[in-house]
């Protein structure tokens, strides 16, 4: 019988090479209640898939030297 490997593993397996090799931040978010927002990611609800505080933070330390813009006011940071 061939070994199974399953979308887990899988998913185990390319967040410890991202965390190895680029230096990512892994962070589990699993809750055994579904509602429950108390997952250490700061979401207000479940569907949001990107941590804007945390994007926004990775692209100003990527792009230093280059003037941000605030969207909402239009004004240099």
């Amino acid at each position: 019988m061939p070994a199974f490997i399953s979308e887990d593993q899988i998913e185990a397996a390319m967040l410890q090479r991202l965390q190895l090799l680029y230096g990512y931040d892994v962070q589990d978010c699993h809750t055994a209640d579904p509602a429950d927002l108390n997952d250490g990611s700061g979401r207000t609800d479940k569907r949001e898939v990107i941590l804007y505080d945390r994007l926004r933070a990775a692209v100003i330390d990527l792009n230093k030297g280059i003037p941000i813009v605030d969207p909402e006011n239009r004004t240099v940071i």
